[in-house]
């Protein structure tokens, strides 16, 4: 695994030396130009997930795609969520 991901270098962490607020994301003037942002990232993504996922069979032989089922067989109702 190592050799697939980079090193864990987190941009933003907590440390009570530096106290900083996270979420804070905008005032009502940019809020839905925020949201179109959000929104076209996540569309964008698509592709960068289905990249990866071809890179991580490379390296595993195992691949999830862009929604992994879960005890799914002979279900009539699925839910979808997201973390």
């Amino acid at each position: 695994m190592d050799k697939f991901l980079p090193p864990y270098q987190p941009k933003y962490y907590l440390d009570p030396n530096n106290p900083a607020a996270f979420g804070g994301l905008t005032g009502p003037d940019w809020y839905f130009e925020l949201r179109y942002q959000i929104q076209k990232a996540m569309e964008d993504a698509k592709h960068v997930i289905k990249e990866v996922d071809d890179e991580f069979y490379q390296y595993f032989g195992r691949r999830y795609g862009l929604i992994e089922e879960y005890k799914t067989e002979g279900t009539d109702i699925r839910v979808v969520t997201g973390w």
